[in-house]
């Protein structure tokens, strides 16, 4: 069957000095920047609640300041000695060289921090688009270039990673997923071992696309069991890419002390070895031409690999294949993890928000209904069949967690982008027309995200019904540094509050916080809700073994009123309705933003 990304009318002619790929992006980037100009720049003083992010920024500060580069302690989380975070310094290096530069050409340590975290998410932004308009017109040919560029830059811009302020991993890794996705499509060994370095890459950012890359690599070996020595360079690239980059990505982020230690939510031996093990196994096997000419070989050498990839996995790190969370607390589980979106099923958004499956899920399915018809139909070219098992991958990531989506989505505008091309039309019938823009507005994620927020119930409504009653007001959230200034006064202490505070506490003040929204910071999250959630009485005794000086309130978050909720008689829920015991003395804030309590150490009367 033959590839029609390879025959896209573009032959023998000259290409434009631009390509419609790099005239994407740059619109798309131009998009963002103007939007937010707009808005005045406000999410680079207000996160709305990307915690990531702005804890993102005080390592990238570390890192300035001297602190090693191997050394990933957060000093001011948690407990006495901190807490060793699971990012990738991969992600800091870059945002770094940003401020560095900018402080280079003049700008003070404050401006250059909002120019490196306004130009990081939008460089993303660009080759994201770049690369999700490139898989289409190489699939579909030029004439798809238009509705990619539409669909990809409306999606990736509403996916919201790549705004300014967006400095976590989650953009580079969806730009390095598609990059292995378009490697794969391009179909050459230089391709397939770029192909290899993005997955490699990903899974050092980030354990969070594993199942991509395992995607990635599982679409690599099928299409050599099925074609053989027509895909044999592009599987031997994309091998040897894997494992190189994979070791390279080792050597450079793992310090030689824990060469030998195995840490199965960041990137450690126990993910090298898999990585060098099947990168060199597939690079082995799709090499010799003794077993690429042969369909039972092939499949026989590839078992081989798979047989060895599963030994190594069961004997050395079986650990890593138990749920990431099982061991963690019951308490952190309740009042943490099950309210973390990202992290829930599609079955619990059906349940609890269901007006996210819109927004989520049906332009992926419909790319894949396309797909599936047209594999009926007419068989799916080799480009095609790549992006359609990348997309079931993809998607059923997103039935088990929520932030597959992000992956999902963007890939089905290349699948989307073909059938609004085969419709497209502007002089046929009315028929034809009105089918033409349907294509169009089944298409468009931002459609289904304006139904989603048409059944969205009114959030004053959602305020009450997570029983923030007695709240004054339109409180605020407590994510912009302003809500941190007063505390930010007061000399250095330990501050106790929401999990949500957290990140706000270390970045934008000089104090250190107990709690944040990060699973190994065990002991200071459950310091907290051992404070918060008893009656007030035994709730001074544990703020007092935490160590705490200071206790941070912010009526208006979320957080705060999921635990009142829980706990009616507890001290956060005096604290919501403004009611504070004796031991707690108001020392700055207001109800209607962030209130800060000194914690007397003295008996009450």
């Amino acid at each position: 069957m033959s590839d029609i990304s390879l025959n896209s009318g573009m032959a023998g002619k000259r290409r434009l000095p631009a390509s419609p790929e790099l005239l994407a992006a740059l619109a798309t980037m131009a998009m963002m920047l103007a939007m937010s100009a707009a808005n005045g720049f406000a999410a680079l003083v207000n996160a709305g609640g990307d915690n990531d992010s702005v804890l993102r920024l005080t390592q990238v500060r570390d890192l300035l300041a001297g602190q090693a580069w191997f050394d990933l302690t957060q000093y001011r989380l948690g407990l006495e000695g901190g807490v060793v975070m699971h990012w990738s310094r991969i992600v800091d290096a870059p945002i770094a060289a940003l401020i560095v530069i900018a402080k280079w050409l003049g700008a003070t340590p404050s401006l250059a921090e909002m120019i490196a975290m306004t130009v990081w998410p939008c460089l993303l932004l660009g080759a994201a688009t770049w690369l999700a308009v490139r898989i289409a017109t190489r699939i579909y040919g030029s004439r798809s270039a238009l509705p990619a560029t539409v669909l990809a830059a409306l999606a990736l811009v509403w996916i919201g990673h790549f705004g300014p302020g967006r400095i976590d991993h989650h953009n580079l890794q969806l730009a390095l997923s598609l990059g292995v996705v378009l490697g794969l499509v391009a179909g050459s060994r230089f391709s397939g071992f770029a192909a290899g370095c993005c997955a490699a890459v990903s899974l050092a950012v980030g354990m969070e696309t594993l199942p991509v890359v395992a995607i990635g690599g599982a679409t690599s070996a099928i299409l050599f069991l099925a074609r053989g020595d027509k895909e044999a360079a592009t599987a031997a690239g994309f091998g040897l890419g894997f494992a190189a980059a994979g070791a390279a990505c080792f050597v450079a982020t793992v310090p030689a002390t824990a060469w030998t230690s195995v840490a199965c939510d960041a990137y450690s031996s126990a993910q090298t070895s898999v990585a060098v093990l099947a990168g060199l196994g597939l690079f082995a096997v799709a090499s010799s031409r003794a077993v690429s000419k042969d369909v039972r070989r092939r499949a026989a050498a590839l078992a081989v690999v798979g047989v060895a990839i599963g030994t190594l996995v069961l004997s050395q790190f079986p650990q890593c294949l138990a749920d990431p969370y099982a061991n963690l607390d019951p308490r952190l589980k309740t009042y943490w993890l099950d309210y973390i979106v990202e992290a829930q099923s599609m079955f619990d958004i059906l349940k609890n928000e269901p007006e996210k499956v819109l927004a989520w899920y049906v332009t992926p399915l419909i790319a894949l209904a396309i797909l599936a018809f047209r594999a009926i139909r007419t068989g799916l070219s080799r480009g095609e069949t790549i992006l359609a098992l990348a997309l079931v991958g993809a998607f059923a990531t997103s039935v088990w967690q929520l932030r597959g989506g992000t992956f999902a989505v963007p890939l089905a505008t290349a699948a989307l982008a073909g059938w609004v091309t085969r419709h497209r039309t502007t002089n046929g019938s009315i028929r034809a027309n009105l089918i033409s823009v349907s294509t169009w507005l089944l298409s468009i994620n931002v459609v289904w995200v304006g139904l989603a927020m048409a059944f969205t119930p009114d959030a004053a409504d959602k305020s009450q019904a997570n029983g923030a009653q007695g709240a004054v007001t339109a409180p605020s959230e407590c994510y912009a540094v302003a809500d941190y200034a007063q505390l930010a006064a007061l000399p250095a202490g330990t501050v106790l509050g929401v999990s949500n505070l957290g990140s706000g506490v270390i970045t934008y003040t000089h104090h250190r916080a107990l709690a944040g929204p990060y699973h190994r910071n065990v002991a200071g999250n459950l310091a907290v809700l051992d404070t918060l959630l008893a009656e007030p009485q035994a709730a001074r005794q544990a703020a007092i073994r935490s160590g705490a000086t200071l206790l941070a309130v912010c009526r208006g978050n979320p957080e705060t009123a999921i635990l009142a909720k829980h706990a009616p008689g507890s001290l956060i829920a005096g604290l919501a309705k403004g009611d504070a015991p004796y031991w707690l003395r108001r020392v700055a804030g207001s109800a209607d933003g962030m209130e800060i309590y000194e914690i007397s150490p003295q008996p009450g009367p």
